[in-house]
């Protein structure tokens, strides 16, 4: 009889034990979809504002995933946006490169301590710069634009078999002494991409989508041609004069020119891809979990102060002032890394002509996000808002 009652009590202790389970698990889903209406209210007023042509966005947290679209990927045939709409990701291809980068370390085909004289020998200060540098954005190496190219650099040279040929004869091709301050460099990343071609024996495109892409079943992602068509694409667009006013009067079209930004801004994807990337990426499903602990972390210069002490501030190209509610906002390898309203977020942005684009993931709350733009800084304007919603600072 003891038993029987011992048997009853275990039964009921599991029952109560199992509906407190599936209370709490409504209770959260409730909340994240409270999280959720409140940033699809904020992404609609992008589009009805007149800060955007279309918008899209996906928030993940474990198996609650919510995505929506708002506005028209294309305004010359009318076609709306919707969740697999495909868009430019620009500087959200740094974050693949360096992975990739990663996994070529993890098969001990290169070191990121290697220096550029194993690559590039005639490089300037070749022996000085090392790929955690060019990762780090602490290289020092000039943007093109900003160094001055060589008179015979074709207009097509970022597409060009070695690209670092044109670098290493630029006029100025260094801001500061390797390693020892922190500025953003999209060249650094060039030459990341031709390493991968290098070391792997692969294009850039290739080795993506070989050892990235297929395994995750990322069917929608790949690199920018140039020549794309806006079945699936989301047409880029501009203001064509905004006066003092943030909303757009009217917008114009822009020429996509991902195809010419390869390794560090060329791919093209949608929300549903992005947020795969995110999860497997979180478990281990593309580089060991140390080595993504590594490269998330803020990197350092080589006195060994962290990258968001270490800023090289140029006189001619002032950087644009703090964002007050990200605190510690710095790079890791590939990943930026900074605080919003208190929660630890890795993440990056992407801008070219025509598109803006976000991917976030806040460790501490096991939270994905990503949003995509067809129209310059159309995020920016909730940015803020949509950061406070998901923090819990505004709900």
């Amino acid at each position: 009889m003891k038993q029987c009652v011992f048997q009853i009590a275990l039964i009921t202790t599991l029952i109560l034990g199992c509906k407190g389970a599936d209370e709490h698990a409504t209770s959260e889903i409730a909340h994240y979809k409270a999280k959720t209406k409140k940033i699809d209210s904020l992404m609609q007023t992008l589009v009805t504002d007149g800060h955007s042509a279309g918008i899209v966005y996906g928030f993940q947290k474990g198996n609650y995933t919510h995505g929506e679209a708002f506005g028209i990927a294309d305004l010359q045939s009318g076609r709306k946006v919707d969740t697999t709409t495909v868009f430019g990701l620009a500087s959200i291809t740094k974050p693949f490169t360096a992975i990739a980068i990663a996994q070529l370390a993890e098969k001990g085909e290169l070191l990121f301590e290697d220096t550029l004289s194993k690559y590039f020998p005639d490089f300037p200060k070749a022996k000085e710069v090392t790929l955690y540098q060019l990762l780090s954005h602490t290289s020092g190496i000039n943007e093109w634009w900003v160094g001055g190219l060589p008179e015979d650099t074709p207009e097509d040279w970022v597409n060009s078999r070695y690209p670092h040929q044109y670098l290493q004869r630029m006029a100025d091709p260094y801001l500061f002494e390797p390693g020892t301050k922190y500025s953003y460099s999209n060249m650094g990343y060039l030459l990341l991409g031709e390493i991968i071609e290098k070391v792997s024996g692969k294009n850039y495109s290739t080795y993506l989508n070989d050892h990235l892409f297929k395994p995750l079943g990322m069917e929608n992602t790949n690199l920018a041609t140039g020549q794309e068509t806006y079945d699936r694409l989301a047409r880029g667009y501009h203001p064509k004069n905004t006066g003092d006013s943030l909303a757009m009067a009217e917008l114009e079209a822009s020429s996509f020119i991902a195809g010419s930004l390869k390794s560090f801004g060329g791919l093209k994807s949608n929300i549903g891809d992005i947020l795969h990337w995110s999860s497997a990426l979180q478990n281990g499903k593309l580089i060991g979990v140390d080595v993504l602990e590594h490269m998330t972390s803020y990197a350092k210069i080589v006195d060994e102060s962290p990258v968001y002490e270490a800023r090289y501030v140029d006189p001619k190209y002032p950087p644009h002032p703090p964002v007050e509610f990200m605190k510690k906002d710095g790079y890791g390898l590939g990943f930026c890394r900074t605080e919003i309203f208190g929660k630890t977020a890795l993440w990056h942005s992407g801008g070219m002509p025509g598109y803006n684009s976000l991917w976030f993931y806040f460790p501490e709350l096991e939270i994905s996000f990503v949003a995509f733009s067809n129209t310059e800084n159309g995020l920016m304007p909730v940015f803020e808002q949509v950061m406070k919603v998901i923090t819990d600072e505004g709900l």
